[in-house]
C-alpha cells in the first residue's frame, strides 16, 4: 500500500467475505483510521501473489471527531463489527494518563447491516457433524474459522471419518481446506489425503496443503519432491506456499528448484521474490549445508545470488 489515508493511525484491518454485503465489496479490506474519525476501504489488485492495495471511497466517515475506530471485525451473522474507543485524546505519549479530557465510559461496538439481508443468528451448536462441515463452505471467513476451531478441539466429537471423507469428496474448495486443517490439527491428515490436495484442481486446496506440508516437524523424500514440483504450479501463491515450506525445511537439493524459480519470477511479484529469496538464505543458515554446496557447479548469476544471501547468514561457514 503506498498510500495512507491521510494518517498512520490504521488498525483492525478485515477483509470482507460474508455474501450480506454487496458483490461491489465482496474480497475488499476494511480498516479502522482512529484519527481521521473513518473507515477506509481498499481493495486488491493482484500482481502475482503480490497485493497492491488500490483506494477506494472510505466506507464510513463520521462527523464526531472521538470517534476512534480501533478495531473491525466481521461476525457470523454476517453484520460487520466497529470497535469505537471513543476518546478526544488518542496521543497517550503526549498527554498525562489522568488529563480531565480523557473519557472512560463511553467506548462502544458499532454493529453495521445491510438492511435488505438476513443477519439472523445461526444456533450451529444444535447442528449434527455433517452439518457444520457442509457449513465450511459459506462464504463468511468468520463462520468458516469457528466451526474449523470447534471440529479441531471438541476432543469427544467423532469427525475424524466425516473430515476425510469431505476433503476426498467435497465440491467446494473451502471445505476441503478446513477439513485438512481440522485434520492436521486432530493429528489424524494422513501423507495420502495430503498428496491428493496437493494435487487438486482447486488453486486454494493446493495453497493450503502446501501450508500444512510446511507446518509438519519432519519430511519423508515424498513430501521434499512434492513441494519441489510445487514451485512450478502455474499459481504463483502455491509457488509462494511451497517456497516457503522449504525454507522451513532446508536441504541442500532445495537449493537448485528455488533458483529456478528465482530466475522466472515476474518482475511485479516482488512478494514471490522475497518468500523465494528469505528460502534461499534459510538454506545457507545451515552450515552442513553451505559446506556441502558445490559453488563450481552454479552460473555467475546464482553464485552472485547465493553471494549476497550470505550476508544475512552469521556463521563461520557463510562468512
Amino acid at each position: 500500500m503506498d498510500h495512507l489515508h491521510g494518517s498512520t493511525a490504521i488498525a483492525g484491518v478485515e477483509i470482507i467475505s460474508a455474501d450480506q454485503f454487496p458483490p461491489e465489496y465482496q474480497g475488499d479490506f476494511f480498516s479502522g483510521n482512529v484519527m481521521t474519525s473513518r473507515v477506509n476501504r481498499n481493495s486488491p489488485v493482484y500482481h502475482g501473489s503480490t497485493i497492491i492495495a488500490q483506494e477506494e471511497p472510505d466506507f464510513l466517515i463520521s462527523t464526531d471527531p472521538w470517534f476512534r475506530p480501533v478495531d473491525i471485525r466481521q461476525g457470523p451473522d454476517g453484520a460487520l463489527y466497529v470497535a469505537d474507543f471513543y476518546n478526544k485524546i488518542i496521543g497517550h505519549y503526549e498527554v498525562p494518563l489522568d488529563h480531565p479530557g480523557r473519557d472512560r465510559y463511553r467506548g462502544r461496538i458499532w454493529r453495521i447491516v445491510c438492511k435488505d439481508k438476513d443477519h439472523s443468528p445461526v444456533d450451529y451448536s444444535q447442528m449434527t457433524v455433517g452439518q457444520l462441515i457442509a457449513a465450511l463452505g459459506t462464504s463468511n471467513l468468520t463462520t468458516r474459522m469457528l466451526i474449523t476451531d470447534y471440529l479441531s478441539d471438541q476432543s469427544e466429537l467423532d469427525v475424524i471419518e466425516p473430515l476425510q471423507k469431505a476433503v476426498s469428496e467435497a465440491k467446494q474448495p473451502a471445505i476441503v481446506v478446513h477439513a485438512l486443517w481440522a485434520l492436521f490439527r486432530r493429528d489424524a491428515l494422513t501423507d495420502s489425503l495430503l498428496g491428493e490436495a496437493l494435487a487438486s484442481p482447486a488453486e486454494l486446496v493446493r495453497i493450503h496443503a502446501a501450508k500444512i506440508l510446511a507446518e509438519q516437524k519432519s519430511w519423508s523424500p515424498a513430501h521434499r519432491r512434492q513441494m519441489t514440483n510445487a514451485l512450478q504450479d502455474p499459481d504463483a501463491f502455491v509457488q509462494r506456499a511451497a517456497a516457503e515450506a522449504l525454507g522451513l525445511h532446508p536441504a541442500l537439493e532445495n537449493i537448485p528448484a528455488l533458483l529456478a524459480l528465482l530466475k522466472e519470477i515476474p518482475a511485479e511479484d516482488h512478494h514471490l521474490e522475497y518468500v523465494v529469496r528469505r528460502a534461499l538464505m534459510l538454506q545457507l543458515r545451515d552450515s552442513e549445508i553451505l559446506k556441502q554446496l558445490d559453488w563450481k557447479t552454479l552460473n555467475s548469476k546464482q553464485r552472485s545470488e547465493l553471494a549476497s544471501l550470505t550476508l544475512a547468514v552469521h556463521t563461520e561457514q557463510a562468512a
